[in-house]
């Protein structure tokens, strides 16, 4: 059974004093890695008093044989609707409930249009170690995955070709606060090689500017394997936890007494979508998107036998500040 806190809005109208930013965000796989789907919704509260609050409706279709399509609506927020509570999101007819998703976003004569249904159960995957951390002030950035590993069926079209969806490995997501991370690389996968369908990993590894000053970069590490949970969460993890970030690269490795991982996901430019995210107060963040990423990951449990595991279907996100990262921004 899923827990609905982490499933219903965070914002407040109060939060625009402040500034707010807060996604839902869903994506499914092709088992091959030739295609993927990334659909997503989003609230954005500038700062100030007055300041109007958006929401927004992203798509982007990755194919592997053809270019990336890159769709977005953008509406005011008072006539979208999130729920306190529970899931149920509609921005500009785009609408995400438990166990479905639907809409159709045309951007400059470009379409995606969707109507997926997965399998809404499992236990969220926390990156954080305490729940509390999900409700103060500290860390500014929250991060849950609701539903960290489904399987998507139904239909998607791209500028009018039919793809169809069955059993393809997904996920919805679910982040917020005041700002995005100055610096971020955020890493899913759970569409392995060799048959191997019964490993989720997810992390995250970022610098958060406090003030003028940017803090050494911090890494989270969360594995599932056949219902077992390894987390590299805890305050001594990260104290140890090590990840490089570049423009096309996510490299990290964590150890405990019952877990090591070590791995790296990377992809080739073309593979990236760049995305504007607007930020309420600072630059923009530019987001660099692929969910066609190579991962290359070893997992090490205790009790169990070591995993060498290659994908060529993984979530990659980068995000930086950096005008001249190379990729060709869409939208």
């Amino acid at each position: 059974m899923n827990d609905d806190r982490y499933l219903g809005v965070r914002y407040a109208p109060g939060a625009s004093k402040r500034g707010h930013v807060e996604s839902y965000f869903f994506k499914a796989n092709h088992p091959d890695g030739d295609r993927a789907v990334w659909i997503k919704a989003t609230i954005f509260a500038p700062l100030g008093r007055g300041a109007s609050a958006v929401a927004e409706a992203w798509a982007i279709a990755f194919d592997r044989n053809a270019d990336n399509v890159a769709v977005k609506s953008t509406v005011p927020l008072d006539r979208a609707r999130f729920t306190k509570g529970a899931l149920d999101v509609d921005v500009d007819g785009c609408t995400w409930t438990p166990g479905h998703a639907r809409g159709r976003i045309e951007t400059a004569g470009r379409t995606i249009a969707w109507d997926l249904t997965f399998d809404p159960r499992g236990a969220p995957l926390l990156h954080y170690p305490h729940r509390a951390m999900y409700e103060g002030s500290f860390p500014t950035t929250k991060l849950v995955s609701p539903w960290p590993d489904v399987r998507v069926a139904g239909r998607v079209e791209v500028n009018g070709e039919a793809w169809t969806l069955e059993r393809w490995p997904g996920m919805l997501g679910h982040n917020w606060g005041a700002r995005h991370t100055h610096l971020y690389a955020w890493g899913h996968c759970n569409a392995w090689e060799d048959g191997v369908d019964d490993v989720v990993l997810e992390g995250a590894s970022g610098r958060v500017k406090i003030g003028p000053i940017v803090a050494p970069t911090s890494t989270m590490i969360c594995v599932r394997h056949r219902g077992v949970r390894y987390d590299l969460n805890a305050i001594t993890d990260i104290a140890r936890n090590h990840a490089d970030i570049s423009l096309r690269r996510w490299r990290f490795r964590g150890a405990n007494r019952v877990v090591r991982v070590e791995g790296e996901m990377w992809a080739e430019t073309d593979r990236f979508v760049g995305l504007f995210y607007a930020n309420p107060v600072g630059p923009t963040t530019y987001c660099l998107n692929t969910k066609l990423a190579h991962a290359k990951v070893t997992i090490e449990a205790r009790g169990r036998a070591p995993m060498l595991l290659r994908s060529r279907a993984a979530a990659l996100e980068i995000a930086t500040h950096d005008e001249h990262h190379g990729v060709r921004m869409h939208v």
